[in-house]
């Protein structure tokens, strides 16, 4: 966290360009002895583009250990194959809302449903609420800019 968001912090609050809005929030939620924290900042320079940044940490508070999406994909009993067609589904239907705006001359960041990072074995960023499982993937120009 310190390396994502307080370094960050730390630079806006060195440069002499005072048109920056940086805002870092935050939610947890406890459910089956899962802590999920999600924190989420917001970077706008100028007349750049707005930057969000994502980052998920998800702890079995009985065991005090980092749980992994598979292994809590198994916990709430759900089929892994299942699950990651669920994915890929989903991010197909992501690709052609991106075929529709650029067919509009959009200028997008387009998405691959064949790219490794849609495996479940390499989702890291990925939260629960509301007994659901909500998984995070980034586009742009760095591994968490969603």
């Amino acid at each position: 966290m310190k390396e994502t968001f307080q370094k960050k912090a730390d630079k806006v609050l060195e440069t002499q360009n005072k048109n920056i809005i940086y805002t870092v929030k935050y939610q947890a939620t406890i459910e089956d002895n899962i802590l999920s924290l999600i924190i989420k900042s917001e970077l706008k320079e100028g007349a750049s583009a707005q930057r969000q940044i994502i980052k998920t940490y998800n702890y079995d508070l009985l065991n005090n250990r980092e749980i992994s999406l598979e292994e809590m994909i198994s916990k709430k009993g759900v089929k892994r194959e299942e699950a990651q067609r669920k994915i890929i589904d989903r991010i197909k239907i992501e690709e052609k809302k991106v075929e529709d705006l650029k067919n509009l001359g959009y200028n997008i960041f387009e998405r691959n449903s064949e790219d490794e990072q849609y495996n479940i074995e390499n989702t890291k960023e990925f939260f629960i609420k509301n007994q659901r499982i909500y998984v995070i993937y980034p586009y742009g120009n760095e591994s968490l800019t969603t």
